[in-house]
């Protein structure tokens, strides 16, 4: 009998602090299998929200603790949460100088014996402009550490930039950023990424059916959450939608949580 699993990505806003009730309300109305959260602000307020989820937790520090931004913002912790067994936890800092925040590898043991693995990424944004290029040399790193993710597994988290043709491509978009950061927003990064072989599970459900979604609550169009799939995961793939309607999801972050469910 075929076995269901739903993935789940969610920037909670710097939380979940005093939202955390109604952060775990919104999670778990959802009920996720596996859910990769952005924007913890320590490692207390990540086990709290785990608790509150009955989840185990798997947290990773930020490598830079402030970025030198416009305006400057401390960068933060995530976590992927999970009931699932635990199999393997890397956390992956990259090459010194280049990320803000590690990518989260962890593998789990899915309910028909088989193991996923997922991987949580939140890349930086907006950044001063003499550092424009450095989110070019983010997706670099990234995709480098892809590569080494052998097991069925997805790529998902807050990329703070659109995929190729999504977004706001008119040329007055931001013109006070250099044209390499806008470039990168504008689906350069995603592009490099998505170099890798991954499958943005959204769109290969909705094929042009939703001309500018949005998973930044109050950005029409602008789509910078994403769960992206390896091939042989992608071939489980169901659906794939963004909740930004009911169970208090715009009170609970300024972004819209991303789902994607499969059959095992």
């Amino acid at each position: 009998m075929p076995r269901k699993l739903r993935i789940m990505t969610y920037n909670i806003e710097d939380g979940p602090a005093e939202r955390l009730e109604l952060l775990g309300h919104v999670i778990g109305s959802m009920r996720p299998d596996i859910i990769a959260v952005q924007e913890i602000l320590d490692l207390d307020n990540g086990l709290a929200l785990a608790s509150a989820l009955q989840m185990a937790p798997v947290l990773a520090e930020p490598i830079v603790e402030r970025a030198n931004s416009d305006p400057p913002f401390d960068t933060l912790w995530i976590g992927t949460f999970s009931k699932l067994p635990v199999q393997s936890v890397q956390v992956h800092r990259g090459r010194p100088g280049i990320l803000h925040r590690p990518a989260l590898e962890v593998t789990y043991e899915c309910p028909d014996g088989t193991a996923v693995t997922v991987v949580n990424v939140h890349l930086i944004s907006r950044l001063v402009a003499e550092e424009a290029a450095r989110k070019w040399r983010e997706a670099d790193e990234l995709r480098e550490i892809l590569r080494s993710v052998r097991r069925r597994h997805c790529v998902l988290g807050d990329f703070n930039a659109w995929v190729p043709g999504e977004g706001d491509l008119s040329p007055e978009w931001q013109p006070e950023y250099p044209q390499l950061y806008r470039d990168a927003v504008r689906g350069g990064v995603l592009g490099v990424v998505l170099e890798g072989g991954y499958m943005d599970a959204f769109r290969s459900v909705h094929r042009g059916d939703i001309a500018l979604p949005q998973s930044l609550r109050d950005r029409a169009g602008s789509r910078v959450d994403h769960i992206l799939l390896d091939p042989e995961l992608a071939g489980s793939l169901g659906d794939c939608r963004i909740m930004d309607s009911g169970v208090d999801v715009r009170a609970a972050s300024d972004h819209f949580p991303v789902i994607a469910d499969f059959t095992l």
